[in-house]
Parts: structure tokens; sequence; C-alpha cells
């Protein structure tokens, strides 16, 4: 039964607006988590933003409007959603494998927002991608990703029903954090159903 229910949600959340409206209703406008990651920003004095797994461009809400942000993601129909919804000075969406050479290559920014997606990835992705982001890094990564054991029955249910396979601890998060990254900050960020670890990196 929670395999029939996963794969329904799996197929409602490939739709954009759908994915929209259940966040809200899961998290709420992520107000916690959006002025962890603003405070951030401010604090490293960013002019520069790369979001990877932009998604719909929850997160621009967040960037300093003095910064240029670019949002990136894999799937085409969060992006035109993105850039549809959002339309703003210095933001820019943009489909892409930040794993292409061609993008990484030449590019650098102040900061990198990684943002609920580190439990959709196996320790060998990670190992992958965290050295192409401390590459396109600065000054600061700054992430946020669910715990596995929230208090209250309904955020483990949200837990459970959540379509990333890698839901790891504090523990296990920083420690995969720290091979690639200076760990400097983290901290339990709830958002109604939901719960995150923040966690802020230097490179």
């Amino acid at each position: 039964a929670m395999k029939i229910l996963s794969f329904i949600i799996a197929l409602l959340l490939s739709h954009p607006f759908i994915f929209n409206n259940a966040r809200r209703l899961v998290a709420g406008e992520q107000e916690n988590t959006k002025e962890f990651v603003k405070e951030n920003l401010l604090r490293y004095e960013t002019k520069t933003v790369l979001d990877i797994g932009a998604g719909t461009g929850e997160f621009v809400e967040a960037v300093p409007k003095s910064n240029k942000y670019l949002g990136v993601d894999l799937s085409k129909r969060f992006i035109f959603f993105a850039r549809k919804r959002i339309r703003r000075k210095k933001v820019e969406f943009t489909t892409q494998d930040i794993r292409d050479k061609k993008f990484y290559r030449k590019r650098k920014f102040d900061a990198v927002l990684f943002i609920s997606m580190l439990h959709h990835l196996s320790d060998e992705e990670l190992e992958e991608l965290l050295p192409i982001i401390r590459k396109v890094t600065r000054k600061v990564v700054i992430i946020a990703d669910i715990i596995p054991n929230p208090q209250g029955i309904l955020r483990k249910l949200m837990v459970k029903l959540d379509q990333g396979k890698f839901v790891r601890s504090k523990e296990q998060k920083i420690r995969i954090l720290k091979r690639h990254f200076k760990v400097v900050e983290s901290k339990i960020i709830p958002s109604r159903l939901a719960v995150q670890l923040g966690i802020v990196c230097e490179v």
C-alpha cells in the first residue's frame, strides 16, 4: 500500500503546479528556511548565487535583489514554470546538469544553494557532485535537508512519503560534507509538517 501511495504521489508531484501547492501544504511558505538562507547570503556579502535543484524557484525570495541569481534544474517542466512565475531583474532559470564541464569550467558563484537535495542523492552521487559544487563556489554553500526522525507522527509520515530515498541523520550529512567543505554552522529548521537541518559550509 505504501509503495502504491508513493507511486501516486511521485506521479502527482511531477507536475510543478501540484508540487508547489503540495509543498505549501506540508511546509507552509518555508519562512524559517528562507530566513536562514537570506541571513547567510547577507552575512557573506554575496553578489552571485547558484541555486542547484531550483525547481519552481521558491528560494528566489530569499535572495537579496542586488544579487544575480541562476536557478538550475534537470526538469524542463519545472524550469518553464519558474520562468513564467518569477519575472525579476538579475534572475535567470535554465535546464542544466551541473556535472557538464561546459557549465562549470569557467563559472564561479559567491554562494551555492543546495536546498532539499541531499536526501535525493546516494553517497556515490554526492561524491561526484560535491567536488563540482566546491569548484564553482567562492564563499559559501547553504544547505537545508530533511531529517529522518522528527518529533510527531505526521512529521514522521511525511518523511516516509518523501520521494528521496537517502534521508540521513545530522551526523551522516555533516560527515559527508566535511570531506569537501568546512562546516561552520548547523541548526534545526521547523516548517509546519517538515523539519530540516540547515547547514552552512565554507570552501
